[in-house]
């Protein structure tokens, strides 16, 4: 029996002679290495750091250039070719008249065609190693001389899409062997490739074989949870097993009637068949859950050029309280504990370095921290696997939605009824996104955090009903009264400022503060008395108030820029607060507010300059210094930048220099921004940028302030250089024009 499958694999392999599928093997694996290597140089790209192995990033950038489209075009020209070869020269009678057995020879060409797909994506990996090696030699490649490659993870990927591959090959060879010419069968194919490509990008029909090569390229690291192959994959393998038997079957008895209904028995081989696909398929595709485990434990490793002392700490939301520590060892970390944590929002951190997490009581959470330069990425595994990857996906920007954009946009061009409906009709298609969601392992987040999540979702929509269409229509309806359908009175109810268990997720703690402010009949972001006064008669249970109380009232002092309001504020709101522990924060923290008065001495700190040399505020003695505190990866900070550094052009006085000190963890990253901004303003490193951020009382960035010729403060808490006010401080203070 091997032996004559080793002949008729021969004899397929020679029919390869001038056929051209050599040339097609290699000039499909050869055109993306070439495109993205000339592009890479041609571009000019730098790699300085990167958080995963440059020569992996590069070489799948090939594969995901290729895979996903060029990749399944290429197994069906393959396959209908092979075939090809048989119908075009009547050969399929002709390779029957060889004593080997029907099945060798029709194992044979699908064996042959799974070698051919081998050797592509070998070939392309061999090319985009050339390609790479050639870019190393570049200014921007230098980094690959110092890194090894890590080929046998390439080799599982590469291992993994080949596998992708099997289910869709295993179709078009039954196809093409039913079907005698080449332009049908590849129409098909062709046709298919598009279709599952556009419905997998809606989550639809994601298990047709179709799309298995492009979720293989969407998962290139495999299973979280250190299976060998993702469902997909299996269910790959399960479709080549079923398009291999139909089509063994027609090919033996020559034709659909002889292979499956004459006689009719054969029609229960078929049935067979398709039952335990249908078993295989309803077993790799059903979602699965993971159970809770018998204790609270966190563990993890990081993967750092340097050894981390610090403690692996888990804080509890909102206030970053410390839940348990542990600690690192040879870069890695184990604890248990003991307590009760409800489900929710945590954070947890090594040092400067903090990543929030869903988690609870009876969770494992094992976390990888890869910790660079440049990068620091945390991947999760354990058991809210899937809840930590939903709630990402659900909370991400990039999360673009038409349907909801218009109806935020035209709140005012709709009816009350008319916004209701879409209003449920946005939470209903939130909600199915939700229920259908699961991990490219196939793991379905737990039922208690889906309800949750579902209520978190439906936050954003019930403040529009109840707080921002409201003020829209009273706008433009002063002289009627906002009436809902009664349809509605559902989805408002699932959401009530009572609800201590949604209390860890800050999407809820700015629909509690949006809410009081609405029913406070005050305006948002105002620090009336009578929003407070609210708050406190009316906002339960005191878990709710607490909060609310604590992260109003201390907005408030860091905004206030009124010594004399601040503290009426804290005198007589503070005591409301019933927590001890938040009390005395808010106390404290009031103390450093006041510190910063008018006339008082600015804290000392100490800086770099560009050309590496330390700086203080003693080197401006005898003139007003107008700072900004900024960091690389502030948004907010880099667009008040222009205007900052607008006003340092233009008052070009002795009397004032202006300093922008950044904040950033790695000077490197300080320098490149900074060479891109105005030379009328100093540029500075805060060294150690804790100390600095806390003697100023620096909560957020950007932060503006102004210190006199003395070294005292003027203002620590400036408005934003975009703000007129910022510019009138600097015309009556420094240069005295009232």
């Amino acid at each position: 029996m091997i032996k004559n499958s080793i002949k008729a694999f021969k004899a397929e392999w020679l029919k390869l002679k001038g056929s051209g599928m050599i040339w097609i093997v290699l000039i499909m694996s050869f055109i993306i290495p070439l495109i993205m290597t000339l592009a890479t140089i041609i571009e000019g790209r730098e790699f300085h750091d990167t958080s995963d192995n440059l020569w992996k990033v590069l070489i799948e950038q090939c594969y995901s250039a290729f895979a996903s489209f060029f990749y399944p075009i290429f197994l069906i020209l393959v396959v209908v070719r092979l075939c090809q070869i048989e119908h075009r020269n009547n050969g399929w009678k002709l390779i029957e008249t060889q004593p080997i057995h029907r099945f060798h020879l029709f194992v044979a060409k699908f064996k042959t065609a799974l070698i051919l797909s081998l050797a592509c994506l070998l070939c392309l990996l061999l090319f985009a190693l050339l390609g790479i090696t050639i870019y190393s030699f570049t200014k921007g490649g230098e980094i690959l001389h110092k890194q090894p490659i890590p080929i046998v993870k390439i080799l599982y990927f590469v291992l993994r899409l080949w596998i992708a591959g099997f289910g869709l090959m295993a179709l078009q060879y039954a196809l093409s062997i039913w079907i005698p010419n080449f332009a049908l069968p590849f129409i098909v194919g062709f046709v298919m490739v598009i279709a599952a490509s556009i419905m997998s990008s809606f989550n639809v029909a994601v298990w047709l074989p179709y799309a298995a090569p492009s979720l293989t390229v969407k998962n290139k690291n495999g299973s979280i949870i250190n299976s060998w192959l993702l469902h997909h994959e299996k269910l790959s393998v399960a479709w080549m097993l079923l398009f291999l038997f139909i089509g063994y079957q027609y090919f033996y008895f020559k034709g659909w009637a002889n292979a499956f209904f004459k006689p009719f028995t054969k029609v229960f081989k078929l049935l067979a068949a398709i039952v335990l696909f249908a078993i295989c398929f309803w077993f790799i595709e059903k979602p699965v859950q993971s159970k809770p485990y018998h204790t609270t434990v966190v563990a993890g490793m990081i993967i750092s050029d340097d050894t981390l002392k610090d403690n692996f700490v888990l804080y509890r939301l909102p206030d970053f309280d410390t839940v348990l520590t542990a600690p690192i060892i040879n870069n890695k970390y184990h604890a248990t504990f003991n307590g009760v944590l409800p489900l929710g929002e945590y954070a947890m951190g090594i040092g400067k370095y903090k990543f929030q997490v869903i988690f609870s009581s009876n969770d494992s959470l094992y976390t990888k921290w890869n910790i660079s330069k440049t990068k620091n990425t945390v991947d999760f595994s354990g058991t809210r696997v899937a809840e930590n990857e939903l709630y990402k996906s659900m909370m991400s920007k990039d999360n673009f939605d038409y349907d909801d954009y218009y109806l935020k946009a035209n709140m005012k061009g709709f009816k009350p009824d008319e916004f209701a409906k879409k209003i449920v009709e946005q939470v209903s298609k939130i909600n199915k996104k939700i229920d259908e969601f699961t991990t490219s392992d196939n793991i379905k987040p737990a039922e208690d955090f889906v309800a949750m999540l579902k209520k978190i979702m439906s936050i954003e929509y019930i403040n529009l009903m109840q707080n921002e269409y409201p003020r829209t229509y009273k706008l433009y309806h002063p002289n009627q009264k906002l009436n809902y359908p009664t349809e509605i009175e559902p989805l408002q109810k699932t959401i009530t400022t009572s609800d201590t268990s949604l209390l860890k997720f800050e999407v809820y703690r700015n629909y509690l503060s949006q809410t009081f402010h609405h029913l406070a009949g005050v305006r948002p972001n105002s620090f009336d008395t009578t929003y407070f006064n609210y708050i406190v008669a009316n906002a339960s249970p005191a878990t709710i108030r607490d909060n609310v109380l604590n992260s109003e009232i201390s907005e408030a002092i860091s905004n206030m820029r009124d010594s004399s309001d601040r503290n009426y504020i804290a005198e007589k709101y503070i005591p409301a607060v019933s927590s001890e522990k938040l009390r005395t924060k808010l106390t404290e923290k009031n103390k450093l507010q006041n510190s910063f008065q008018k006339g008082r001495p600015a804290p000392f700190f100490i800086a770099e300059n560009l050309l590496g040399q330390p700086a203080t505020l003693l080197d401006y003695r005898g003139r007003f210094v107008a700072i900004d505190v900024w960091a690389t990866w502030c948004g907010p900070c880099k667009r008040e930048s222009p205007y900052f550094d607008g006003l340092a052009e233009k008052y070009t006085d002795e009397k004032l220099v202006f300093a922008s000190i950044s904040v950033d963890e790695e000077k490197n990253d300080w320098k490149r921004d900074a060479d891109d901004k105005s030379k009328n303003v100093v540029q500075l490193w805060a060294l150690q940028k804790d100390v600095f951020m806390h003697s100023y009382g620096i909560e957020s960035i950007p932060r503006f302030m102004l210190i006199d010729p003395n070294g005292k403060i003027v203002s620590i808490n400036m408005p934003r250089p975009s703000e007129q006010e910022f510019e009138a401080i600097l015309q009556q203070e420094v240069f005295k024009m009232k």
